[in-house]
């Protein structure tokens, strides 16, 4: 990846390392939210390599997927009706967010199908990528597909993640997931996402055209900006 050095030299998006070429026929559900948001802060995450900032949110936010995994396994392997608090070892007894998802799987699922899975499948000339964190049959025996988040819910960031993994598992296994939705860790809710393939679709042809065209230009809106980890060194360069 680049150095700091390479980063503060850089003054335009137009000029990409020779050596990190664009793999335009690769997509992950993470490169696609981000060259949606922002093609520059896409440009400098994926293509130049800059790392992360917020290191202490990705690594309280790979915990507690961690924790939530270890859960939904433990509800596959025993079935849902015959798994309580006394199978969990004690830090997951002891810790309020894994009590209130198990409720709420006890309230809301009828089975565990699968369980952090990797899926890969060829849409046109893009290849996609995704780990879907949950898999499983609700009360009414549908088949629904849940992400989990540790931090709260953002309904068109969150819309795109959802329709992104849903579009992957159909058209990789020809088979249709009717429910989807996000469960958020921080404050312990299930929230519904209505299934759009097309709205996928479409941020999918606007990503292949991006990285034809190469034109990684800065979307600067409060709403977009406030939490971008690049935004102090996106804004101390020139537009």
């Amino acid at each position: 990846s680049a150095s700091m050095s390479d980063f503060r030299s850089m003054k335009t998006p137009d000029q990409p390392r020779a050596n990190k070429p664009i793999a335009r026929n690769e997509l992950t559900k993470s490169s696609l939210i981000s060259s949606a948001r922002c093609p520059f802060q896409y440009y400098l995450k994926y293509i130049l390599g800059m790392p992360e900032i917020d290191q202490y949110s990705l690594q309280e936010g790979r915990r507690l997927h961690d924790q939530i995994a270890r859960i939904n396994q433990l509800l596959k392997t025993n079935g849902v009706a015959n798994t309580g608090i006394e199978h969990f070892d004690l830090e997951l007894q002891n810790d309020q967010k894994i009590i209130h998802y198990l409720n709420w799987a006890k309230e809301n699922l009828l089975e565990v199908i699968e369980v952090e899975f990797l899926i890969e499948y060829a849409f046109h000339n893009t290849q996609l990528k995704g780990k879907i964190d949950l898999l499983a049959k609700d009360k009414t025996g549908d088949l629904i597909l849940i992400d989990f988040k540790s931090g709260k819910y953002h309904l068109q960031r969150h819309d795109l993640e959802l329709n992104y993994y849903n579009l992957l598992y159909t058209e990789k296994n020809k088979m249709q997931i009717p429910k989807q939705g996000a469960y958020s860790l921080s404050d312990n809710t299930f929230h519904n996402i209505l299934v759009n393939h097309d709205s996928v679709k479409e941020k999918i042809n606007d990503f292949d055209e991006l990285c034809k065209k190469r034109d990684f230009k800065r979307m600067r809106t409060n709403n977009l900006c406030e939490d971008c980890q690049f935004r102090n060194f996106c804004y101390s360069e020139s537009p």
